[in-house]
């Protein structure tokens, strides 16, 4: 139907696409750029399907699903049968806000979507929070697309062409003050937990909840992470807590991180009363409602780990040491800490002139 094809044009080479129509064959220069030739290629595909009279009606009716049934249908049952919960709370989020700034923008037709459109949502994001965040909301927003070309309501992914952002384009990770962390702690000690059907649940260790926010402030864990641990995890004795490192291709690596006096002393009061290390059922949605009550602004589960880098940074800790108490494996990805350390001003006071 369509196909692109390079070619000489003076003393440079072009891109060029031919198709056809009702027999007659067009061909028309588009540019140096392979991308730009394949991005219009994958349009024109598109229209040419529109207009095609013999076009499988199955698949024609599919290209008609709506951004809204899509994703709050097909894609967020997906998640939920394939994703732990955690995973899905947080898809349930991104969809929410992906949804919202495109029905603001007109676009109703999933096929409509294109990348000029989710480049515009990169900007929004980058503009509203951390550049970890918005790349854990492209991966999403990238997996999704993927999956409607898979169940054939795509012909082809509108993610392909936008990439993630470079750490240090966004703005600087939200931490809490040591006032504000002190608040939670305290809330999350005595806050009752309102289940599903708005009746409190009975808690068999009220400080269950309590020793998961310390632990993540404190070891600058991923909830994920303290949800896979266990005592045999942590080594009392020795002061340190053994950490999974999520790699590529589903490998794990261990971080040992040094136990606080405070974390240390509530997990050992934990052991013996024969308590879980901590307690992270509905871990997001418990601490937004402490949130909300304190009227402490954007900030998540997240914002803990955030905020024992930043405070390590404060202190003067290396990005290296925070780097590798974090299990970051890519250097840049702690620079987003670096506006908070003061080890610049120190270097540049040892100059001799």
């Amino acid at each position: 139907m369509a196909s692109i094809y390079q070619r000489k044009s003076g003393n440079r080479l072009v891109w060029c696409v031919q198709y056809r129509v009702k027999g007659k064959r067009y061909s028309r220069v588009v540019g140096e750029s392979k991308k730009e030739a394949e991005a219009i290629l994958r349009d024109l595909k598109r229209k040419l399907a529109a207009r095609d009279p013999v076009l499988d009606a199955k698949e024609r009716r599919r290209s008609q699903i709506t951004v809204s049934d899509y994703f709050s249908r097909k894609y967020l049952d997906w998640s939920e049968a394939n994703k732990k919960p955690g995973g899905y709370e947080r898809d349930q989020t991104i969809v929410k806000f992906l949804l919202a700034f495109l029905e603001e923008r007109g676009y109703r037709w999933l096929p409509d979507v294109d990348p000029l459109a989710l480049e515009d949502y990169k900007i929004h994001l980058r503009k509203r929070g951390s550049v970890e965040n918005a790349n854990r909301h492209l991966h999403t927003i990238r997996h999704s697309f993927g999956l409607a070309v898979h169940l054939g309501y795509l012909r082809d992914s509108p993610m392909k062409m936008v990439k993630d952002l470079k750490p240090g384009e966004g703005k600087p990770p939200r931490f809490f003050s040591v006032p504000e962390l002190r608040e939670i702690l305290w809330a999350a000690l005595i806050w009752p937990y309102t289940g599903d059907k708005g009746h409190q649940r009975r808690i068999p260790h009220k400080e269950g909840f309590y020793r998961c926010v310390l632990f993540l402030a404190s070891t600058g864990a991923r909830i994920g992470e303290l949800e896979q641990i266990s005592w045999e995890h942590i080594h009392l004795s020795k002061g340190f807590v053994r950490l999974p490192t999520l790699k590529g291709q589903g490998r794990v690596e261990w971080r040992n991180v040094p136990l606080t006096e405070n974390l240390a002393w509530a997990l050992k009061r934990a052991k013996k009363n024969r308590e879980p290390v901590a307690d992270t059922l509905d871990a997001r949605r418990r601490l937004q409602g402490i949130l909300r009550a304190l009227g402490i602004p954007h900030a998540n589960v997240h914002t803990l780990r955030h905020t024992f880098a930043s405070h390590l940074a404060m202190k003067g800790v290396s990005l290296y040491v925070i780097g590798s108490l974090l299990g970051h494996s890519n250097p840049q990805t702690t620079a987003v800490y670096s506006h908070l350390s003061p080890s610049s001003l120190e270097v540049v006071s040892l100059l001799p002139y």
